[in-house]
């Protein structure tokens, strides 16, 4: 069977967001004043198929959204103008009606940071460029042939994964709604709509990982941290694959905050950690996107909870070399913010 291919439908969208701010800091209480909102403008790309990926994910839509976020705290927060590359997975593409889901990670800029003299009350952003991650689920209705409506309900969140303090990070939990209009192209050709069968195999893989992080209590002082990830990994479909493993961190701000918290360090053997970690990868061509959930095994200083997580974009340079970025938080906290480079056989 074979499909009609049209040059790259483009189109533009707005939708508008609003919602409350995650209470999970009692340190960001205060700067809770009302309800936040967003304003989003997107330029739209529906992909057409002519990639086997694009039929994979059930021809999705790729957006660069610019949004604006009011945080309903002018004084202290401020307003936050983000550049976010999105895609959006519809599951029932030619449906009228069809259940969707959004995720993108880009960069932000604030307008109101914290200053010991000048906004000593926020503890939320301590740096003008942050990273922000969007995930929503929601549902998409075509009112006509090139109109769309948008709903949905998800996360936000930003933080600059504490490269430079303070940096409590900020959640929003919005409900959205938007339209979309779309330009259609003329018919290219016809392609098969059938999709490649490519053997999956278990793989290994190993990954090493580097960041930087500031402690307040430390004069804002950066220490090193660094990680080796060793994972087996189970690929379920094209779609992206499983994956299993073991983390062993170094983290040089252990030894400073053992020393000021009055517990006994003795040897560089604490400054380690060491987890046990499960997720899924997502795989959108040569564009992966890591999500994992770890518990540490070792732990010798608890100054942490006891789970952490990951979240990331990382790229396939060749067929067994990637490389990207990697959020750790706990429990949406963010540790730092890493640098990673890892190595399939």
């Amino acid at each position: 069977m074979t499909l009609p291919v049209f040059a790259q439908k483009q189109g533009l969208g707005f939708h508008y967001y609003h919602g409350n701010i995650f209470r999970d800091s009692r340190q960001m209480v205060h700067l809770i004043k009302g309800f936040p909102n967003m304003y989003e403008f997107q330029w739209k790309y529906k992909r057409t198929g002519i990639s086997s990926w694009e039929r994979v994910y059930n021809f999705p839509f790729t957006d660069i959204a610019v949004i604006i976020t009011d945080f309903a705290n002018k004084n202290d927060l401020g307003y936050a103008i983000s550049i976010i590359p999105q895609l959006q997975i519809l599951f029932y593409e030619k449906s009228f009606l069809s259940p969707s889901f959004t995720a993108g990670t880009g960069v932000s800029y604030l307008t109101k940071i914290f200053h010991p003299v000048e906004n000593p009350l926020n503890v939320t952003f301590g740096s003008r460029f942050n990273i922000v991650l969007h995930g929503y689920l929601g549902l998409q209705l075509r009112i006509k042939k090139n109109f769309l409506m948008d709903v949905g309900y998800g996360i936000t969140h930003f933080s600059n994964g504490n490269i430079k303090e303070p940096n409590t990070g900020l959640n929003l939990i919005l409900w959205k709604a938007g339209l979309n209009y779309l330009f259609f192209g003329k018919t290219l050709k016809n392609i098969s709509d059938t999709i490649a069968i490519v053997p999956l195999k278990n793989f290994y893989s190993i990954r090493l990982n580097q960041s930087f992080k500031q402690l307040p209590s430390a004069g804002n002082k950066f220490f090193y941290i660094v990680s080796v990830s060793g994972n087996y990994n189970y690929p379920l479909t094209n779609l992206g694959y499983i994956t299993t493993g073991f983390d062993l961190f170094m983290d040089y701000a252990v030894k400073y905050l053992m020393i000021n918290e009055t517990t006994t360090y003795k040897s560089s053997v604490q400054l380690f950690r060491s987890g046990i970690t499960a997720g899924y990868v997502f795989k959108i061509n040569r564009v992966e996107i890591p999500v994992q959930f770890g518990y540490y095994i070792y732990l010798p200083f608890k100054n942490v909870t006891s789970t952490y997580q990951r979240a990331g974009v990382q790229y396939a340079v060749t067929k067994n070399f990637t490389a990207g970025l990697y959020l750790k938080t706990h429990y949406g906290h963010a540790d730092y913010l890493e640098w990673t480079a890892g190595w399939g056989f």
